[in-house]
């Protein structure tokens, strides 16, 4: 979840939906860009996804 909000009800809420993470948007481009490199980074180069993702296997997560 990318959002503006940094409220306690919201980020519950939003886990409690199942969510995978909750990230504040930072208020300066800069800022913007070096959480768009560390969640692409996460998301494409850390993260072990399995080989046939699909929504049995996200169910089941």
């Amino acid at each position: 979840m990318l959002t503006t909000s940094k409220q306690e009800e919201d980020i519950l809420r939003t886990y409690g939906l199942g969510v995978n993470s909750f990230i504040t948007k930072p208020v300066t481009f800069e800022g913007l860009l070096r959480v768009a490199q560390v969640v692409t980074s996460y998301w494409i180069e850390i993260v072990q996804l399995p080989s046939q993702f699909d929504e049995r296997t996200s169910a089941a997560a």
